[in-house]
């Protein structure tokens, strides 16, 4: 699985260095996009047909467990799981630094417990932020910082710890979460 990792991280991380347009598109993926991702939930959230009082609980909700899933369960994993990144493992190419360890991605972690809890309120915006994660992902390994398995780790991550803590939420506070297509 190791060699499998490292085959598909040279074929991806091959892509940099080759322009200027290249490398800063991937770039603007791997650090910048999740921005964009972030506004368009918020933009999402703002023309749910809720009150307004709903949509701030909708907010905290969302940004409990995405807040939880990146920043209280990885760093449990950190405390097992001390993987460096592939920069500085295999002197790859990169094109920025990252100090932190490498699994699982932080990014890929975020962006699916996003689009886990988003499903729960609006499944289009979802599929665009899942789908998003996968473009953030990718372009981590290609700019350097992130192995395949890295990609992986944080898409099961986020997606099983957003769904868990809902199922928790729904089950401690009975809360009820709709679904809008």
């Amino acid at each position: 699985m190791y060699s499998l990792d490292i085959t598909i991280f040279r074929f991806l991380n091959q892509c940099i260095h080759i322009s200027p347009l290249i490398d800063g598109v991937i770039l603007f993926f791997a650090e910048y996009y999740v921005v964009i991702v972030v506004l368009v939930f918020l933009g999402t959230l703002y023309r749910l047909p809720k009150s307004k009082k709903e949509k701030i609980k909708i907010f905290f909700f969302v940004a409990g467990i995405t807040g939880i899933s990146r920043f209280g369960i990885m760093p449990l994993i950190h405390l097992f799981d001390q993987r460096l990144r592939p920069f500085l493992e295999l002197g790859a190419p990169h094109l920025f630094v990252v100090n932190e360890f490498s699994f699982p991605s932080g990014h890929t972690t975020f962006v699916f417990a996003l689009a886990t809890v988003a499903w729960y309120y609006h499944e289009k915006t979802a599929y665009f932020i899942y789908l998003s994660g996968l473009c953030i992902g990718i372009a981590r390994v290609m700019a350097g910082v992130h192995y395949p398995s890295d990609i992986i780790g944080g898409i099961v991550v986020g997606t099983l710890s957003a769904y868990l803590l809902v199922a928790l939420a729904q089950k401690v506070f009975h809360t009820h979460t709709h679904i809008t297509k």
